[in-house]
C-alpha cells in the first residue's frame, strides 16, 4: 500500500511539476517557478527592484565580488550600470512568500560593441540555464516620458531574437514611482497616461503594444507610510498574479535565435538611418540658408521701402508747409488790401 501511495505521489508531482513549475520543466529543483527576468536601460534601477522582490535591502551588495544584483550609483568596469552579466537567484517572494527565481540582466544603452557581447551572454544564459521564463519585466524610470531610441533598438533586437511569443510574457515596470501624497499631486502625469506613452513607444516593436500592462513598484518605498506600503503591496501582488497566470504558457528559451545576425542587421539599419539623417540635415541646412537669404532680401527691400516712404513723407510735409506758408501770405495780402480800400 505504501508503495502504491508513493507511486501515486510521484505521478502527481510529475503531472503538476515541482517548485511551482509546470510538468516537463527539467530544472525546477534549481530554479523554482515563476521565473522573472528584469530588463531595461543602464541605471534604471533593475537591481534595486530585483533585490526588493527577493525580500532584501534595495542597496544590497554581494560579497562574492561578482556584482550580480549589486545596486547603487556609478558603474562597474567602465559600464554605466553595476550588473554586467546575466545572473539568477532563487528565493522567497518578498522575503517570506513562495519560492521563485529572479534574473538580473545588464542594462541597455552601453557601447554597441559591448552591447552585442552582453546580449549574446544574456541569450545564452536564458537558453541554457533558465530555459523557461514566466515574465520579462521591462523597467523604465517614471521620469521617462518616451521610449528612448537606444532602448527601442534593443527591444527590436530582442523581438527578432526571441520571436513574437516574447511579448506575451512582457510587463512594464515604472521605477522610482513614489506614492507619497506630494509626488502624486506634483508628478504631472498618472499611471494611465504614463503607460499610454510607453505603449506608444513600443508600437513599432510589437503588434500587441496596446495590450501590455504595467506595475508601479517603488523599490525605495517607506513601509511606515501607509499609502506607499499599500501601493507597494498592490503592485507586487499584480506582478505575482501575472507571473503565476496559467493561461499563458511559460516562454521557452530553447528556440531563441542567435542575436549576432540581428545585431548586424540593426547596425546596418542604423548606418542607413544615420546616412538618411545626415542627408536630411544637409537639406535642412540648405533650406535654412535659402530662407535666411530670402529674409535678408526681404529686410533689405523693406528698408528700401521705408526709406522711400520717409522721403515721400518728407516731400509731402515740405509741400504742405510751402502751401500753408503761401496761403498765409495770401491771407495777409488780402487783409492789407481790404484795409486800404476802407
Amino acid at each position: 500500500m505504501m508503495l502504491i501511495w508513493a507511486i501515486m505521489a510521484l505521478s502527481m508531482r510529475e503531472a503538476h511539476g515541482e517548485n511551482g513549475c509546470p510538468a516537463g520543466v527539467k530544472n525546477a529543483d534549481k530554479w523554482p517557478c515563476p521565473r522573472i527576468v528584469v530588463m531595461g536601460g543602464a541605471g534604471v534601477g533593475k537591481s534595486s527592484l530585483a533585490n526588493v522582490l527577493l525580500g532584501r535591502d534595495k542597496s544590497y551588495k554581494p560579497t562574492d565580488g561578482n556584482h550580480c544584483f549589486e545596486a547603487g550609483s556609478g558603474g562597474t568596469g567602465g559600464f554605466t550600470g553595476h550588473t554586467i552579466e546575466t545572473c539568477a537567484e532563487a528565493g522567497p517572494w518578498l522575503g517570506q512568500g513562495a519560492q521563485f527565481t529572479m534574473v538580473d540582466t545588464p542594462g541597455f544603452g552601453e557601447k554597441m560593441e559591448d552591447e552585442e557581447e552582453l546580449l549574446n551572454d544574456m541569450v545564452a544564459y536564458l537558453k541554457d540555464e533558465i530555459q523557461y521564463i514566466n515574465v520579462f519585466l521591462i523597467a523604465f524610470k517614471q521620469t521617462d516620458n518616451r521610449v528612448l531610441w537606444s532602448m527601442r533598438s534593443m527591444l527590436k533586437i530582442l523581438s527578432a531574437t526571441f520571436g513574437n511569443e516574447f511579448w506575451n510574457s512582457v510587463m512594464v515596470e515604472a521605477t522610482f514611482w513614489n506614492w507619497n501624497e506630494y509626488n502624486v499631486e506634483n508628478r504631472g502625469t498618472n499611471e494611465t497616461l504614463w503607460l499610454q506613452t510607453i505603449r506608444k513607444g513600443l508600437e513599432y516593436s510589437t503588434r500587441n503594444w496596446d495590450k501590455i500592462d504595467a506595475v508601479f513598484i517603488d523599490s525605495h518605498f517607506k513601509s511606515k507610510h501607509t499609502e506607499e506600503a499599500e501601493k507597494f503591496e498592490e503592485h507586487t501582488a499584480k506582478l505575482w498574479s501575472f507571473a503565476k497566470d496559467t493561461s499563458r504558457e511559460p516562454f521557452h528559451a530553447a528556440d531563441i535565435k542567435s542575436v549576432k545576425e540581428n545585431i548586424k542587421t540593426l547596425m546596418e539599419e542604423n548606418a542607413r538611418l544615420a546616412d538618411e539623417v545626415q542627408d536630411a540635415a544637409i537639406t535642412l541646412n540648405e533650406t535654412i540658408k535659402e530662407y535666411n537669404v530670402n529674409i535678408t532680401n526681404m529686410e533689405t527691400k523693406r528698408n528700401e521701402i521705408v526709406e522711400e516712404l520717409n522721403v515721400n513723407i518728407t516731400a509731402l510735409e515740405t509741400e504742405s508747409n510751402n502751401k500753408t506758408d503761401a496761403l498765409t501770405r495770401e491771407q495777409k495780402k488780402s487783409v492789407v488790401f481790404e484795409g486800404e480800400a476802407w
